[in-house]
C-alpha cells in the first residue's frame, strides 16, 4: 500500500503488513514502510476502541525531517528513532503517553546524542518528564508541563552540565562564539502564560544560577581595560604604576581574560532580567 497525506511533503510508500482481528481486538503485526529515504517499522495492539486501550512501537532508521516537513532545515536528521507509546481513556478525552529515543542526529544545527524524552497528554495538559539529551560536550535535562486551550500556560525547568559555550553559540551562528569560551553548568526555572511571545513576555517569571569554568574572553582583557582607564586620569598614572602595573605586567599584557571560575544568579520578571 502507498498513501499521500496532505500535511506531509512525501507520502508513505511500500507499506507492507498484516492486521489481525479477533475477539474484539486488533493486532498490527510488524509492518514495514518508507517515508522519503527513511525506512520504518510499526507494530501495535488495540484491545478496545471505546474506551480506547492501545499500544504501539514505532522504529525508523534515519529520518530527514525536510523530506517530511519542507520548512525544516535540510540538515535536521534523527537516527535510530524508537517510540514506545500507549493510548487510553474515553474517545472524548483520550490520554496518550510515549517514550521517544534516538541514538543521535542534528536538530536546528545542534548535534546531539542519546535523546530520551518521556511525554504524556491528558486533560488538556502536555507533560515532558523528563527530557534528556547529550550536546555540546555536556548534557541537558528538562522537565516541562503545559496547559493547552484558550489560555495556555507552562512551567519548565532546565539543568545544564558542562556545556561547551563556544560550540553552543557557534551552532546558532552567534558572533559571541568568537569571544566567549568555557564550560557552562547551571539551572533555570521559568513559567508563563499566553498564546504567543508578545503575550507570554509580560507574564514570564523565573530564576536560575549559572557557572562558567575554564572560561576565556578572547580579545578582551577586562583588568587591563579597567586599570588603563583609571591610570589615564591626571596624576594617577605614576601611582598606579608603582602600586600595581609594574608588578602585574604579564596580566595587563594578556590579550584575553582568563576566567577560571565565574558564576551568577538571576531572576526573570516579564521582560526584565536581573542579576544578583
Amino acid at each position: 500500500v502507498g498513501l499521500k497525506l496532505a500535511s506531509l511533503q512525501n507520502g508513505i510508500t511500500d507499506l507492507n503488513g498484516t492486521i489481525r482481528f479477533a475477539h474484539g481486538r486488533e493486532v498490527i503485526e510488524p509492518t514495514t514502510f518508507s517515508i522519503g529515504s527513511a525506512h520504518g517499522n510499526l507494530e501495535g495492539r488495540v484491545d478496545s476502541v471505546n474506551p480506547l486501550n492501545a499500544s504501539y512501537v514505532l522504529k525508523a532508521d534515519s529520518i530527514k525531517l525536510s523530506e517530511i516537513f519542507p520548512s525544516r532545515p535540510g540538515n535536521d536528521l534523527i537516527n535510530q528513532l524508537v517510540v514506545n507509546g500507549t493510548a487510553d481513556g474515553e474517545l472524548s478525552a483520550p490520554r496518550f503517553s510515549a517514550r521517544i529515543l534516538s541514538s543521535g542526529g542534528s536538530l536546528q544545527n545542534i548535534l546531539y546524542r542519546n535523546f530520551d524524552l518521556t511525554a504524556a497528554y491528558k486533560d488538556s495538559r502536555l507533560f515532558a518528564l523528563p527530557f534528556i539529551i547529550d550536546a555540546f560536550g555536556g548534557s541537558l535535562e528538562a522537565d516541562a508541563d503545559a496547559t493547552l486551550g484558550a489560555s495556555p500556560s507552562f512551567n519548565a525547568t532546565l539543568k545544564m552540565r558542562n556545556l561547551n559555550v563556544e560550540q553552543a553559540l557557534r551552532s546558532q551562528n552567534i558572533d559571541a562564539a568568537n569571544t566567549v569560551h568555557g564550560f557552562l553548568t547551571g539551572n533555570v526555572a521559568a513559567s508563563g502564560s499566553g498564546s504567543g511571545w508578545d503575550r507570554i513576555k509580560p507574564a514570564l517569571r523565573g530564576s536560575g544560577r549559572l557557572a562558567l569554568a575554564n572560561g576565556k574572553l578572547v580579545g578582551v582583557n577586562i583588568v587591563a581595560d579597567a586599570i588603563n582607564a583609571v591610570a589615564s586620569a591626571p596624576g594617577i598614572s605614576q601611582i598606579m604604576n608603582v602600586a600595581f602595573m609594574s608588578s602585574h605586567h604579564g596580566l595587563l599584557m594578556d590579550p584575553d581574560t582568563e576566567l577560571q571560575a565565574a558564576s551568577m544568579s538571576f531572576q526573570l520578571a516579564g521582560p526584565r532580567f536581573t542579576t544578583h
